[in-house]
């Protein structure tokens, strides 16, 4: 299906969150007006408490 999709160029269609919008993103999904998929983006977090710690790198 992946190839499919990726020789027609058919890409999904989403609305995308910052993880401090969750609220947000929660709130439209429960009221239906989410069109198709909601995504929390993590790359875009802005965390200021002292207590997250960066993953470790992997390899």
């Amino acid at each position: 299906m992946l190839e499919f999709s990726d020789l027609r160029e058919i890409t999904p269609e989403i609305e995308t969150y910052d993880l401090g919008d969750v609220g947000e993103a929660y709130d439209r999904m429960i009221a239906n007006e989410a069109r198709f998929r909601v995504v929390l983006d993590r790359s875009r977090r802005v965390d200021r408490s002292p207590f997250v710690r960066a993953a470790a790198p992997i390899g």
